[in-house]
């Protein structure tokens, strides 16, 4: 989704740096298309009720995918503040959609934050880089201060507010706004994008990047030391133990670390088996795909096609499941 890959200059080489094979290669149209095939099992496991449990497992593999093909997309793209754009406001659409359905699930905030800090990183001024980044999460603390404080505030103030607000109605909010905070998966995905962004070069890099991002997810939310170091860290900071749940929901919207999930077995919290990409990853060679100057049409159309397709998939399976519901 979002891989506007170009021709780009440089794209010779950082086909070479990758030592990418295109005899045995994966170019970015057959990436995205493995990635929806997983994210459509995924969705089938997740929407439909009966449906197999091995669905779920089968479809952790497609997040990573679009995170890393979105870094690429950053690279490639001829027009890099269009792109910025359309995952802007097709994260705007898709929060309408989610609030209307019920759902935590979109991913398109989540590439478009990835998108942008890799943007904001590609400044060739260290100063400027600095400040940029600098200013994009002052933004983001204040945003992220704002709004919920002001919810907190309001609910306070009038506890009767809280049964006429329509459920997920923060969604549009974070989403104009272009508040990073809050989305699914939280920042921790946010942050291992931009680490397959720098990590572009080398595969060997991208490998060792990917397995300590999902060794981190492991320890936080399948082994107890996770659970015992949110535990000591809400003490440190002389939370109280009614204080503990507040403290809980501030790492979810963080980090993305479910508090329920905390300290779920491998099999109960099966997410850290995104690491299953990594293969298909490093198989990329630099490619865009099918196209090229004499089929820009077809470019064009399988470029949208991946944005609509998350949508229009996911509000279909719900209504399904609705239906068989």
């Amino acid at each position: 989704m979002g891989t506007d890959l170009g021709t780009g200059t440089g794209l010779a080489g950082l086909q070479h740096r990758l030592g990418a094979s295109r005899r045995f290669g994966v170019n970015a149209f057959t990436l995205k298309t493995l990635a929806c095939v997983f994210m459509v099992m995924d969705h089938v496991g997740a929407f439909l009720p009966g449906a197999p449990e091995w669905l779920r497992w089968a479809g952790r593999p497609a997040m990573p995918i679009f995170v890393f093909l979105i870094g690429w997309s950053v690279e490639y793209t001829r027009n890099r503040r269009a792109l910025l754009v359309r995952l802007y406001a097709f994260g705007v659409i898709m929060s309408v959609v989610q609030s209307a359905l019920h759902l935590d699930a979109n991913i398109f905030p989540t590439l478009f934050h990835i998108a942008l800090v890799a943007t904001l990183l590609r400044e060739p001024d260290a100063r400027r880089r600095t400040r940029n980044v600098a200013l994009y999460c002052a933004y983001q603390i204040g945003m992220f201060a704002a709004i919920y404080g002001s919810l907190s505030t309001l609910i306070d103030a009038f506890p009767a507010l809280v049964d006429r607000l329509p459920w997920g109605f923060q969604y549009p909010l974070l989403a104009l706004t272009g508040c990073a905070i809050g989305w699914d998966y939280g920042v921790f995905v946010i942050l291992m994008g931009v680490a397959f962004w720098a990590c572009r070069g080398s595969k060997a890099r991208l490998a060792v990047a990917f397995v300590a991002f999902d060794a981190v997810w492991m320890f936080f939310n399948n082994t107890h030391y996770g659970l015992s170091a949110f535990y000591r860290g809400a003490r440190v900071l002389g939370a109280s133990p009614d204080m503990l749940t507040g403290f809980y929901a501030l790492m979810w919207r963080l980090f993305g670390f479910a508090p329920m999930g905390l300290g779920h077995t491998l099999a109960e919290y099966p997410q850290w088996a995104m690491i299953l990409a990594l293969p298909l990853m490093l198989l990329y060679d630099g490619r865009r795909g099918p196209g090229g100057p004499s089929g820009a049409v077809g470019r064009r159309a399988a470029k949208w096609f991946f944005y609509v397709f998350y949508p229009a998939h996911v509000v279909a399976l719900v209504l399904v499941g609705q239906a068989m519901a």
